[in-house]
């Protein structure tokens, strides 16, 4: 697998959209299985990703791809929002794992 910044056709194809400023994917025998990446909200940042059931074995790959995230996420001194999924195991030790705290509901922060 291999780490490598997002196109605009990977934003869309996994996300629908291509609102992303910033974006890294993951890829495995030249598909992409995750992709992750930060968009800006007035005074804000937005983080977001989606990973595949086939990445979702791979954890190692799911820390190194966040890992990086945080790398972009403090490059900019504004607060950065979260959407918790709760749904998913183990998103919330994620997401404290990497600096994250409650905000509202299903939304998190992380404060520089």
């Amino acid at each position: 697998m291999k780490i490598i910044p997002a196109t605009e056709e990977m934003i869309i194809d996994a996300c629908g959209s291509s609102k992303t400023v910033r974006a890294l994917a993951v890829i495995n025998n030249d598909k992409v299985v995750g992709i992750g990446g930060i968009y800006y909200e007035r005074d804000s940042q937005v983080v977001f990703s989606k990973i595949s059931e086939e990445l979702k074995n791979h954890p190692r790959w799911i820390l190194k791809t966040w890992s990086a995230l945080v790398k972009m996420i403090d490059e900019k001194n504004i607060p950065t929002f979260a959407v918790c999924d709760f749904s998913i195991p183990k998103a919330v030790n994620m997401l404290l794992h990497l600096g994250f705290e409650p905000y509202s509901g299903k939304v998190w922060i992380r404060r520089k």
